[in-house]
């Protein structure tokens, strides 16, 4: 994981033989993420006889306007696992698996999954310094940045019961035959003497800073790594530029086309565009001046619109 190292967190690679003895044990669960895969929902009613809807994490308003992209809590046992495995996890963006501590061994299946369930929903809403904003831990590479940016007590918090989460890359799977699958490597993290916290009662939680800024950090990076993949499609003389090149470039760009108040992303791709065939300069240039110095828009075209035109009368 590209993420900070933090000391009160285990990180491990373990075997598919690890995890289907955690699942004969009981305790197992998967978060599984629907935006990537609309059959989640389908595949929750098949495995609770028709009850898929009490599996998912929105609920109430939020469940009613947002249910088509919750995640959904899906209990794992010896008996659906290789369902799972098959329509679940080998998927793009799955979800994560869960584990939860010993000491939950004393409960029924029903009080574990109610209990999870409650605690999961606690995070679902988070008030961070922009506002609430949803948090979605069915994300493996959000929840590893979340857990990597907390100190002992949000840590604590964040596992509640769990004794740890685990994901299975793919990508790495794919490339296994059927007959050789569980040698795909698990990657685990837990919480290192995870202590028991008081419940705060407060809701939604509130992300601490350093929690919000590797969040932050980890957004604008997957960003970037999408503006760089569209230049190297479209503009083959960046595939030369070696990453310090490439991500100072869009750094500086970025800002400069925020400051002209385009901030979408089809605008800031079309300006990185602009910069590559023109100059990084070419915002000075007199046929983007033109442009860019209006103050108001008239007409549906809009200033990116506008401003591509004039781009493309200079190439004519």
């Amino acid at each position: 994981m590209d993420t900070i190292d933090n000391p009160l967190l285990i990180t491990a690679s373990h075997s598919h033989e690890y995890w289907l003895e955690s699942v004969k044990h009981g305790g197992c669960f998967i978060l599984a993420e629907t935006v990537l895969n609309e059959w989640i929902p389908s595949i929750s009613d098949e495995l609770t006889q028709g009850r898929g809807e009490a599996c998912r994490l929105y609920w109430g308003e939020a469940g009613r306007i947002h249910g088509s992209i919750s995640p959904y809590l899906l209990p794992v046992t010896t008996d659906n696992w290789s369902q799972i495995e098959e329509e679940v996890c080998y998927q793009d963006g799955w979800g994560v698996a869960i584990i939860l501590d010993k000491q939950q061994n004393a409960l029924t299946p029903a009080q574990q999954f109610n209990a999870l369930l409650s605690h999961l929903r606690q995070w679902t809403v988070v008030d961070t310094n922009d506002g609430q904003q949803v948090l979605r831990l069915s994300d493996w590479q959000v929840l590893s940045t979340l857990l990597q940016a907390s100190d002992a007590q949000a840590l604590f918090a964040l596992f509640g019961q769990i004794d740890g989460f685990m994901y299975i890359r793919p990508e790495q799977a794919k490339k296994e035959t059927d007959d050789k699958r569980t040698l795909a490597p698990w990657q685990s993290l837990q919480a290192l003497n995870k202590q028991p916290v008081e419940v705060d009662a407060k809701w939604p939680k509130t992300l601490s800073q350093p929690q919000q800024l590797a969040l932050a950090q980890m957004t604008r990076k997957e960003q970037y790594q999408e503006y760089q993949a569209h230049l190297h499609q479209h503009h083959g003389e960046t595939k030369e530029w070696n990453d310090k090149q490439m991500w100072a470039f869009i750094e500086e760009q970025m800002t400069l086309s925020t400051g002209f108040g385009f901030n979408n992303p089809q605008d800031k791709v079309r300006f990185l565009s602009l910069s590559v065939v023109f100059g990084q300069d070419f915002v000075e240039q007199p046929w983007a001046k033109s442009v860019l110095t209006q103050n108001k828009q008239k007409g549906a075209v809009g200033k990116m619109d506008k401003l591509h035109e004039a781009a493309m009368t200079q190439l004519s």
